[in-house]
């Protein structure tokens, strides 16, 4: 009995070692402040060059490169809606403790230079007040269906009104994956106070 398990342990190693995701996305974060606090996350994700061909192909009837509003619409229905069902990937934390954010808006598909790249606010409401609060924004699949890859780039888009301060900053994170390797997942940051 052992020798069988060990036979097929050895069997299933190769496809253990050749996971690998699927689809490779490169994002960064805005923040989105009013006068009261956060009020979004506004995310831009640029798909691989064999993930945008493949929507490409799929969802630009015309063929005129770009993606008209009826082709968005499509787009959003049919390969972007379904991301809600996995918090499109993001866990948002309000100092260290998960926080919730509403549906995606304001979604939008272009194409430039052959690849794709949607842009969509997730909603929240975090109200500035006199205690610091921080709000982190880390993206990743634990499956590793999708590789998402962090810009490095953090900006803050704020009303001009807005009374209290902000900074935003990236943290270093590493963790443990679900095939026991060391993977880097840095953290977009953004620290409010009135």
């Amino acid at each position: 009995m052992r020798k069988l398990y060990i036979f097929t342990l050895f069997l299933l190693l190769p496809i253990i070692g050749y996971s690998h995701p699927h689809v490779i996305v490169t994002y960064d974060v805005s923040f989105l402040l009013n006068e009261n606090g956060v009020y979004g996350i506004k995310m831009n994700w640029d798909m691989d060059e064999m993930f945008s061909a493949s929507l490409i192909d799929s969802f630009d009837e015309n063929r005129d490169k770009k993606f008209d509003a009826a082709e968005v619409k499509v787009i959003q229905q049919e390969a972007f809606s379904n991301l809600e069902n996995y918090h499109y990937m993001t866990y948002v934390h309000l100092d260290n403790k998960p926080n919730k954010f509403f549906p995606a808006k304001d979604f939008h598909a272009t194409i430039k230079d052959g690849i794709v790249k949607y842009t969509f606010t997730l909603p929240v409401d975090i109200k500035a007040e006199d205690k610091e609060k921080t709000l982190a924004v880390s993206v990743y699949d634990e499956s590793y269906f999708m590789a998402l890859n962090f810009k490095d780039s953090v900006t803050i888009e704020a009303a001009k009104n807005t009374a209290f301060s902000h900074s935003s900053n990236i943290k270093k994170n590493t963790v443990k994956t679900v095939y026991d390797t060391d993977e880097a997942r840095n953290i977009a940051q953004l620290t409010i106070k009135k």
